[in-house]
């Protein structure tokens, strides 16, 4: 069982099926790769307040979805702690900084092309592994209010070069505009590294596990809605949220 599965089964428990949610849970049972029957049932959940089996299925929809998901993840895996050589305080930024100063993506742009992925390939994964490791505590933040939370996290991502790459940010008459596939994939992402990040720290209580990896999927969701009200212009993203 991958880690994914690992943390959807530990995340979706149990409950009583309830109309609709049966036809929906017997339909992914069926069709196990339904992204769209894997979303509504996030919704569901979301709607009903069962926001643990909410968080589960949104990332299961997306599996099928995510490029060189494995690529991303084992390369980040390797370099995202490299940081805590020096210390705690901030090793993520200076992980991101080795990267670069021990010329690590040549090493694992090599490495994957050695895998089979072709050249624009493997640098277009070795970017991923720059920004998820830059941003894999972007959820460690104080803030007022869900909506400063997620301004803040917004606003720190868009102003990474890699993420804006990612997003596909342009310059078109007077705008600047980004990709709606591309920023739903970040958005999962960021939900994945949450649940890595502070599920596998064996010495968090699980309540405390639970608790935080909610919040930061309510982040998340006000970020996809935010969205949806953007026309996928910047500015308006961020005057939205």
């Amino acid at each position: 069982m991958g880690i994914i599965d690992k943390f959807g089964e530990m995340l979706k428990g149990k409950s009583k099926s309830q109309e609709p949610l049966d036809r929906y849970q017997n339909l992914v049972k069926k069709e196990p790769g339904n992204a769209k029957a894997h979303l509504k049932l996030a919704e569901l959940y979301q709607k009903k307040g069962d926001k643990k089996k909410a968080v589960a299925e949104y990332l299961t929809a997306s599996l099928p979805k995510v490029p060189f998901l494995w690529s991303s993840l084992l390369g980040w895996w390797c370099v995202h702690a490299l940081g805590k050589i020096v210390g705690q305080a901030g090793y993520e930024g200076q992980s991101r900084s080795w990267i670069d100063e021990w010329l690590l993506g040549i090493v694992i742009a090599g490495a994957l092309r050695d895998q089979g992925l072709d050249e624009p390939e493997a640098w277009q994964v070795v970017g991923r592994i720059k920004w998820l490791t830059s941003h894999q505590r972007w959820f460690a933040l104080d803030a007022p209010s869900i909506h400063a939370r997620a301004y803040h996290v917004l606003e720190t991502l868009l102003k990474d070069d890699q993420v804006q790459q990612f997003l596909q940010v342009n310059r078109y008459q007077g705008v600047l505009w980004f990709n709606k596939e591309a920023f739903e994939q970040l958005l999962w992402w960021l939900t994945l590294l949450a649940v890595v990040e502070i599920g596998v720290d064996p010495l968090r209580p699980e309540a405390e596990v639970t608790r935080e990896m909610l919040a930061c999927y309510e982040v998340v969701q006000l970020l996809h809605r935010a969205e949806e009200k953007s026309d996928y212009q910047v500015e308006k993203l961020l005057s939205v949220v």
